[in-house]
């Protein structure tokens, strides 16, 4: 009986000891690379910064040449002189066509133009394009800003449907000695060209590159798909515009710099994700167990726990649906805020669904339990991808992390489970979220969706 005994307290002392070092280990191995990485950090922050300053500079400098050019031909005397005499000249077409052809070839640009303030007509370097009537045409707007007054200078991009067809523009205002107005000098800059050269810095540096307007919509950068969608306003700061470069923690241990271009209105922005940087192989596989080891008790902990807690919703009483427990309409709209548009770019697509004659099905079935037999299908689908909310009645909606085709598969094979199950069938409308439109704008496109499926007979899915 004491021989037992004496071992299992021997057992039990051997099992504390065990586990005091382990939990002295994994405390040193957190430790010591977290002082490795704060180091790191330290270190790097100086030559970041730095090397965003030169990428910055090199860039705007390439952008900039346009807009000094502009500059100087607002002041050239020929350009003055023709502007002010432009009704009493002959071949006034011809002549300004010449003008803007050989300034256009000399520099190697998409295009040049200039709009005259007396006649409003829109010369190009191949002919006169169009006359500019801001009053009632919505893209001529801008020209009334330039003739009040009120903008002396102004870059954009004007985005086609490839970037072949779209330019970046920097107009300038041409005025006489005494500041009155007189026209609008314009050259422009082939896009493409200006993807092709941010490539080459992205290549050159390892790092990514944008130029993004206040709201952090990228106006510039190396995938032109991004332009005017995607956005990195949670990288932007609320102050600074005084030249100062801010660094923030990015990715994996990377980094970004951000910095305000007074030229264009816009932010400068680079990127760098790097996977442990200065780190010896054998210390990351240190680290590497003790993620494992943390990992595997995680998993243990969470079967444990079951799946179906997996998709348990805390919120407040009046943001939760009682019958499915999913987040409703408020919580909804308090997570976005009353702008009503999205403020993250974590959710790719949006569904909209609802049961197929859910009146008929809720006389002859259990309605709550058809309801939350779908909510099941979709949550099991979903699989912590997204979020599933009860929008109103038998109508949900789904925020996806995943992009089109994916989303797409698991509204299929949603469709078909729910199908499979013989008590109801629904009808799912699918688009990806444009954080460019309003929240409105994009569950309407989904919710549109949704009712052609129905009208066609329901049990489908619908994308677009």
């Amino acid at each position: 009986m004491q021989e037992n005994a004496r071992g299992t307290v021997m057992k039990t002392s051997f099992a504390t000891i065990a586990a005091t070092i382990l939990c002295v280990s994994i405390a040193t191995i957190t430790f010591a690379h977290l002082f490795f990485v704060r180091n790191s950090i330290k270190r790097q922050d100086s030559a970041d910064t730095y090397l965003a300053a030169h990428i910055r500079n090199t860039l705007v400098s390439k952008l900039a040449e346009p807009l000094v050019v502009s500059r100087s031909l607002a002041r050239d005397e020929f350009l003055i002189d023709f502007l002010k005499n432009e009704s009493e000249l002959k071949n006034d077409e011809e002549t300004m066509k010449s003008y803007l052809s050989r300034i256009k070839n000399e520099f190697d640009y998409a295009q040049m133009t200039l709009v005259s303030g007396a006649t409003r007509r829109y010369y190009r370097d191949d002919g006169v394009h169009k006359i500019v009537n801001p009053e009632n045409d919505a893209h001529d707007t801008w020209f009334a800003n330039f003739s009040n007054g009120s903008v002396r200078q102004f870059s954009e991009v004007y985005v086609a449907k490839d970037s072949e067809s779209s330019t970046m523009y920097f107009n300038v205002r041409v005025e006489d000695s005494g500041g009155a107005f007189l026209g609008v000098i314009a050259p422009s800059l082939s896009v493409s060209n200006i993807i092709s050269f941010i490539r080459g810095l992205e290549k050159q540096y390892g790092v990514k590159i944008n130029l993004v307007n206040e709201n952090g919509v990228v106006k510039l950068g190396s995938n032109f798909e991004d332009f005017g969608i995607a956005s990195l306003s949670y990288l932007i700061p609320t102050v600074g515009r005084n030249g100062e470069f801010h660094r923030t923690q990015y990715g994996r241990g990377g980094f970004a710099v951000t910095n305000y271009v007074e030229e264009f209105g816009w932010w400068f922005v680079i990127r760098r994700e790097k996977a442990w940087d200065g780190f010896s192989r054998t210390s990351f596989y240190v680290f590497a167990m003790f993620v494992m080891i943390f990992g595997l008790v995680a998993l243990f902990m969470a079967h444990r726990n079951g799946t179906a807690r997996k998709h348990t919703f805390s919120g407040n009483e009046g943001e939760v649906d009682s019958l499915t427990g999913l987040p409703n309409r408020n919580f909804f709209k308090d997570m976005f805020g009353e702008r009503g548009v999205f403020n993250t770019t974590r959710y790719r697509c949006l569904a909209v669904f609802d049961i197929d004659y859910f009146k008929e099905a809720n006389d002859n079935l259990n309605g709550d339990e058809a309801l939350i037999s779908v909510v099941k299908n979709m949550l099991r689908l979903l699989n912590d991808r997204g979020m599933a909310l009860r929008w109103g009645g038998d109508e949900f909606l789904v925020l996806f992390e995943l992009p089109m085709d994916s989303a797409y598969a698991v509204c299929r094979q949603f469709v078909k489970n729910v199908e499979a199950e013989r008590l109801v069938t629904v009808s799912v409308g699918l688009t990806e979220v444009r954080i460019s439109d309003t929240i409105k704008k994009n569950y309407y496109r989904a919710a549109q969706l949704c009712y052609l499926v129905k009208e066609m007979g329901g049990n489908g899915v619908k994308k677009g």
